[in-house]
């Protein structure tokens, strides 16, 4: 057995809103791999990623984060911990420049990710420098969601429904540009995915939820060989693509 200390343990007795109990019994740990979770709407996901990014405060358990405990920190402090975030529906400034996004980092930016290594990865930004953010399409909001938050040098990126409201082809330019990131960095990601084939492309690893629990833990391909799971927790009715 590997004497490897987990980048990410997770053991959330119970997370929600108000009185609203959201996630049970949830419990995993990750090193500096790629895991996508997986599952229906209101399956706890999203409310997954804000418990381990400071978000959302009301829970119990434990978050350990290379080694120390972050449930109960401040987003900023999770943050600067080593914890990035592209949350659902992408958040940027509408009234900011694609530089400008990257400017506002001040002395977060990490050296090794200046905004030139980033419009290399993520190459329609390289000619929307100077533009709006509100200017920009659905898919090159995301990518410079996404491209912020890895400025910053996480040593875990948490991606909450990257895909989300993207047509097919601009999910596929996306999900390139993502495995471009995932050759040339040793951080462990999660990304949160209902498009499985999103998940299979980015993963090596899946995690099912259900009713706020992991109920499946698996390798990418084990799961892709599993319609019947696939049916029984995400409502899909063929083998997923992509691998």
């Amino acid at each position: 057995m590997s004497s490897i200390a987990p980048l990410l343990e997770v053991a959330i007795k119970s997370a929600g809103y108000g009185t609203a109990q959201v996630l049970r019994s949830l419990s995993f740990s990750m090193g500096t791999e790629r895991v996508a979770i997986v599952g229906r709407n209101s399956t706890g996901k999203t409310t997954l990623c804000k418990v381990a990014t400071g978000l959302l405060q009301n829970a119990q358990g434990s978050i350990r984060f290379d080694g120390k405990e972050i449930l109960g920190r401040r987003p900023l402090q999770i943050g600067r911990a080593g914890v990035g975030y592209v949350p659902q529906g992408r958040r940027v400034f509408n009234s900011l420049t694609v530089e400008e996004h990257f400017k506002m980092l001040g002395t977060r930016r990490a050296s090794d990710w200046p905004i030139e290594r980033i419009v290399e990865l993520f190459p329609a930004l390289e000619a929307r420098r100077t533009s709006l953010a509100r200017t920009l399409s659905g898919g090159e909001q995301q990518m410079l969601a996404i491209g912020r938050a890895v400025a910053v040098g996480p040593k875990l990126l948490i991606m909450d429904e990257p895909s989300e409201g993207l047509a097919p082809v601009i999910i596929n330019n996306l999900v390139e540009a993502c495995r471009a990131l995932i050759a040339e960095t040793s951080m462990g990601i999660i990304v949160v995915e209902q498009n499985i084939n999103v998940a299979v492309r980015l993963a090596d690893r899946v995690l099912v939820m259900d009713r706020g629990e992991i109920v499946a833990d698996m390798t990418t391909p084990e799961f892709a060989r599993r319609p019947d799971l696939q049916e029984a927790y995400l409502g899909v009715s063929r083998s997923v693509d992509g691998l």
